[in-house]
């Protein structure tokens, strides 16, 4: 720690004496009022080395001046020495490049100066010869940068200072000294009366001034008093309210300043009111004690509050209450609404997915939307502009507000109201006549037209149904009705349930896609079909009817009655709506991969070449045929060759969380176990998935899933018993439907190309 030494001097004099006069005086008056003089004021003149001596004492007349006269006596001195030792901190420090400390020298004798480095080492040492007096010593070039020691000795006197040096790089020291530091100059001759005068009067702060006079001269001193002030309390008062709502402004700021200074601050209660006192203070007119100055003289009343413009007002302090009845004019701020109600037609029936909107009727700008539900019952939340405190929502840029309702095959209704929140608005839409205009071509699964039904039964939205003829394979539909939503329906039924099974409802309006309309959505209703009424009106549609039995065989003369489970449970496809399951996605939707394994399930070996042979020929003869077919892409069926039970596709294909996991056929080869099986799961959905075809190595009719492709392509099959597993006999039943489905789908026309 640096320690600081003070110098004390005892200075020897030699006294001159010499009789002087000195003339004091001036003027007091009042420092409010400048032009009131202030009489009898007391005015006394005090050493300014001694207070207590007092060199004069005057009161001023009725003008307010005075004056006094001092017989004095002037002083000089001689030159002064230093008592003791000053070794000063250098300055400035931290330096760079050079730096400066002072010596005061009180006894002459030699001196050594030496100056080290942080690590003691010695940078440079002088010798010196001193008399009494002061000195300033001026270093530089100390070299590298750091912390640096610089110490004095001699005569009974040693000290050591530490200085910091900023920059630096080549050490080539020099030092110099020179004579005559502020601590050894003589003192200037004192020519000066040094003294404090005072003024006071009753009623007034006394005041006080430091002067130095020259000797003999006549010198003038005025002064201003400033009254002692009278203190007064002043209640201040403010009322606050919103406008335009009129609502109490609760916990709204209220601050009240005098320039930058605050008076007072705090919250308005729940009633918007805000109290204070504050203490003033002020000063009287001496020749009028009617006028009066206070200080502060003003007060500024600033009041803020969430969502309101700031307002503020400024009062003049002239000692009464001050009382502020003040509206805070609001800021408008998004607010919250809600509207509810219900949409019927006018049977009264429900309307479904109406359009409700709602409009603030002044700029007829959307406030909010929304849609009925299947009851016919609404909720909207919609945003409108008011004001924080509007409880009742009756002050806001909205007067009225106007409800659009609007549905499919209705007439839109418009709903003007008085604004109001909640708002309940309830709305009865007619009916508009729909007319609808279509042509239902009637085919076969094969593709030929039906002329063998005389007329089907249409039957309508409302219950009510008629027969309409069949006209060469089509039948014209044309009806005014109404509709009550956008999937309205009507049912297409036959009478001819030992020709025809379900159907299948389609449109090729676009030519580069068909698109499924309808498919019956149970096993169990064989003989009807829904349509879509807004999707085919004016339109040409198709529907499809499943024929009860199909041939097969080589002679094609083996009857399958099509009404087994498996053709019913294969052509609902109910869990997929009225999209059909048979309609192809590019995606890959609905795939069925069939995976052959040509390698030993028992040994995990490849399979002989002349089976993988046999395997390739199977591929290409389902291929070659099914390719040849107009919808050849119906089933979508994929074929995948792997030899390793880790393939990477096939691994994916097995995975539960794979796309197609539930959509796998997979033949194996095995050293022993039963004979040739093919095993087509009944999971539920009847298809040709999770099925597998197990083959014995050592059986001589190694068959490579044979039994599928000439299902499907209606050929011969070796072993129609090779179908049956265990011994369920629904397998026996399942093969043959599953040879029905294969027929009844592949005769192609216009309608399956995709």
């Amino acid at each position: 720690m640096l320690k600081t030494f003070y110098i004390i001097l005892v200075l020897c004099s030699i006294v001159l004496n010499a009789q002087t006069t000195t003339t004091i005086q001036g003027s007091i008056k009042d420092k409010d009022y400048t032009a009131f003089s202030i009489d009898s004021a007391f005015v006394v003149g005090k050493d300014l080395n001694n207070l207590s001596e007092v060199l004069f004492s005057t009161y001023t007349d009725q003008n307010g001046s005075f004056q006094a006269s001092i017989v004095s006596t002037g002083v000089e001195d001689v030159k002064s020495i230093p008592e003791s030792f000053l070794f000063s901190q250098n300055y400035p420090n931290p330096f760079n490049p050079s730096t400066k400390f002072d010596v005061s020298v009180s006894k002459p004798g030699n001196y050594t100066l030496e100056i080290f480095d942080v690590k003691g080492s010695k940078i440079i040492s002088q010798d010196y010869n001193l008399n009494s007096g002061g000195y300033t010593f001026d270093v530089s070039g100390l070299g590298a940068a750091g912390v640096k020691f610089y110490r004095l000795t001699g005569e009974d006197f040693s000290e050591t200072k530490k200085m910091i040096q900023l920059d630096g790089s080549i050490q080539n020291p020099e030092l110099t000294i020179s004579q005559g530091n502020s601590h050894t100059n003589s003192l200037s001759k004192v020519n000066n009366l040094d003294m404090r005068i005072f003024a006071s009067k009753e009623g007034y702060i006394t005041d006080s001034v430091d002067v130095s006079y020259v000797y003999g001269s006549v010198n003038t001193q005025d002064f201003f008093l400033s009254q002692i002030p009278t203190l007064d309390t002043i209640h201040v008062f403010t009322d606050q309210t919103l406008s335009p709502t009129n609502t109490p402004a609760d916990n709204a700021s209220i601050i009240g300043k005098n320039g930058s200074s605050t008076l007072f601050s705090g919250l308005t209660n729940s009633n918007g009111e805000f109290s204070t006192d504050i203490i003033v203070q002020y000063v009287t007119n001496p020749n009028n004690i009617n006028e009066r100055k206070y200080t502060p003289n003003t007060i500024t009343i600033n009041t803020s509050r969430a969502n309101t413009l700031d307002d503020a007002e400024t009062f003049n302090i002239d000692g009464t209450d001050l009382v502020w009845i003040n509206d805070i004019e609001q800021t408008l701020i998004n607010k919250n609404g809600t509207a509810t109600g219900n949409v019927t037609d006018n049977l009264l029936i429900p309307i479904n997915n109406a359009s409700v909107k709602l409009y603030n009727n002044d700029n007829n700008s959307l406030l909010g939307q929304s849609s009925t539900n299947s009851t016919g019952n609404y909720t909207l939340n919609y945003t409108y502009n008011g004001y924080e405190n509007d409880l009742s929502d009756l002050f806001t840029p909205i007067d009225s507000m106007k409800f659009d309702f609007s549905a499919a095959n209705h007439n839109p209704k418009m709903i003007v109201k008085n604004f109001e929140n909640p708002s309940v608005t309830n709305a009865v839409l007619d009916k508009n006549a729909y007319n609808l205009n279509a042509t239902i071509k009637l085919y076969n699964t094969k593709g030929d037209v039906i002329t063998d039904l005389d007329s089907v039964k249409i039957t309508w939205p409302d219950g009510s149904a008629e027969m309409i003829a069949n006209n060469n394979g089509n039948i014209t539909l044309n009806k005014s009705l109404f509709t009550l939503n956008s999937d309205t329906t009507a049912t297409i039924t036959h009478n001819h349930p030992e020709q025809y099974l379900n159907m299948i409802i389609g449109t090729t309006n676009n030519s580069n896609k068909v698109e499924w309309l309808y498919q019956t959505e149970s096993p169990f209703a064989l003989n009807n079909a829904k349509i879509p009424l807004n999707k085919i009106n004016n339109a040409t549609t198709e529907a499809y009817f499943i024929p009860k039995f199909v041939n097969y065989g080589p002679d094609n003369n083996t009857q399958i009655d099509m009404t087994g489970s498996t053709v019913t449970g294969f052509l609902s496809r109910g869990p997929f709506g009225i999209v059909s399951g048979f309609r192809p996605s590019p995606a890959g939707y609905d795939t069925t991969d069939i995976v052959q394994k040509l390698y030993n399930e028992t040994t995990n070996e490849p399979m002989p070449q002349n089976q993988i042979d046999r395997a390739n020929n199977e591929i290409q003869k389902f291929l070659t045929t099914v390719n040849s077919w107009s919808h050849k892409k119906l089933l979508n069926y994929r074929f995948t060759q792997i030899d390793s039970s880790t393939d990477p596709f096939f691994l994916y294909l097995t995975n539960p969380s794979g796309r197609n996991a539930d959509n796998l056929s997979i033949s194996t080869f095995y050293n022993s176990g039963p004979l040739n099986i093919v095993n087509i799961s009944n999971d539920g959905s009847l298809r040709i998935k999770y099925s597998t075809s197990k083959y014995n190595t050592g059986n001589t009719n190694n068959q490579i899933q044979e039994e599928l492709f000439d299902s499907m392509l209606n050929t011969m099959i070796d072993d129609q018993q090779q179908f049956i597993l265990a011994n369920n006999t629904n397998y026996t039943d399942l093969a043959k439907n599953l040879m029905g489905i294969s027929l009844i789908m592949k005769p192609g026309t216009n309608y399956w190309e995709q």
